[in-house]
């Protein structure tokens, strides 16, 4: 499942365009709601983004001791770190990154254990759910769903 993922992953990263900009991000924002919504409903709800974060979960913990540290994080990718580069704005992305990662290390031990990851999942989830309907649509998901805003908001 991991190879799956990554296969999925370094595909989009390749296929990615620097020059669009904005487009490609929205681009790459949207094959990752369509890889997340596996049924094709058009929107997310919280066991969509669960089942996925699983397996999110499950990529980054290279050495399968149930946590994942900041060193494991970094190097696991969700396809854009190719733009940024492209971009000139691979430090500004990095640093995103790792702001990303001591926010979800709840107990600042360091790593991030399952139990961190859900909670700071679920709490990204209903911070996008602008309307409080239950369901993230690709708006919300792209504009509000706080790793990709953050990262967006980096390589700007």
């Amino acid at each position: 499942m991991k190879t799956l993922l990554s296969v999925l992953l370094i595909a989009v990263a390749s296929s990615v365009n620097a020059a669009m900009g904005d487009e490609v991000d929205r681009s790459l924002a949207q094959t990752l709601f369509n890889t997340v919504d596996s049924n094709k409903k058009g929107y997310l709800h919280l066991g969509d983004v669960e089942a996925f974060r699983q397996l999110v979960f499950l990529g980054m913990d290279v050495d399968a001791d149930q946590t994942i540290t900041q060193d494991e994080y970094m190097a696991y990718h969700f396809g854009d770190v190719s733009l940024a580069q492209d971009l000139g704005k691979a430090r500004e992305y990095d640093a995103a990154r790792k702001v990303i990662f001591h926010f979800w290390d709840l107990d600042s031990d360091g790593q991030v254990n399952e139990v961190e990851h859900r909670r700071v999942t679920q709490y990204d989830f209903g911070r996008a759910d602008i309307d409080s309907d239950g369901v993230l649509r690709f708006d919300e998901f792209y504009a509000h769903f706080t790793p990709h805003a953050a990262i967006r908001a980096a390589m700007r």
